[in-house]
């Protein structure tokens, strides 16, 4: 049986039109439209992932580029041998680089944060510590910041530029605080106390994957969520910046 025909069954779709991209087929219906994107993961870690989706909706937080699930609640679908997730498609602009959006970015990933902790279920989540990594990037990022304050000038995009300075100190603040945690022998234990926090983070939140959508930001690839602390997001969001 075709793909097309195995979703519309499983989803419960009047499917109108599939398109086949790269890995994925875009899927228009009467009422919205869907990618359905192959998948590398197993079926523990997408579920993990939709827990994550469904958390943050309990706690109100739902500008997310969302999973869709089947009409009996699983969050993937088998086909010839590879899984497959449906997900929402919308429309996406690029957020511009400078204060005032940069300024409503964070708050952004603030909220984010604030509705992702004390997940109930872990099961298949992953957690990359990277203590020897993450060292080096918080020494990396302490450096680059302390040069950008001394002269700002390094950065010659001026919205890029005052986006940063306007925040410089907060954020020198942050990687020292890291650095600290990270010099600290108690370092593992902090990890472990993050994992039983069940908080878990983006992952990968870079500028790129916050986008603009009706006037609305929305996060979108949420296929790298992981237990962590929120530092790694903001950590990733701002060198994304430089």
């Amino acid at each position: 049986m075709a793909l097309k025909n195995i979703i519309s069954i499983q989803y419960g779709m009047n499917i109108k039109n599939m398109k086949q991209l790269k890995n994925e087929f875009l899927i228009k219906t009467t009422k919205a439209e869907y990618i359905a994107k192959k998948i590398k993961l197993s079926p523990a870690e997408i579920v993990f992932i939709y827990h994550c989706q469904e958390h943050l909706k309990e706690n109100k937080f739902v500008s997310f580029e969302k999973i869709v699930s089947t009409k009996d609640g699983c969050p993937y679908l088998r086909f010839d041998k590879s899984l497959y997730v449906l997900i929402e498609h919308f429309k996406k602009e690029p957020v511009e680089i400078n204060e005032k959006k940069i300024s409503n970015c964070i708050e952004f990933i603030n909220t984010f944060h604030a509705a992702s902790t004390n997940i109930l279920s872990t099961i298949g989540a992953r957690y990359k510590a990277s203590y020897a990594k993450d060292r080096i990037a918080a020494r990396n990022m302490y450096s680059v910041f302390t040069k950008i304050k001394q002269n700002p000038d390094l950065i010659k995009n001026e919205k890029v530029r005052n986006s940063i300075l306007r925040t410089i100190d907060k954020n020198i603040e942050h990687v020292e605080k890291a650095m600290k945690i990270l010099e600290d022998d108690k370092y593992l234990s902090l990890i472990r106390r993050s994992m039983q926090e069940n908080r878990f983070v983006h992952g990968k939140l870079t500028i790129h994957n916050i986008v603009k959508s009706y006037n609305k930001l929305r996060l979108i690839n949420l296929f790298d969520v992981e237990l962590n602390i929120r530092e790694k997001d903001i950590a990733t969001f701002v060198k994304s910046l430089l």
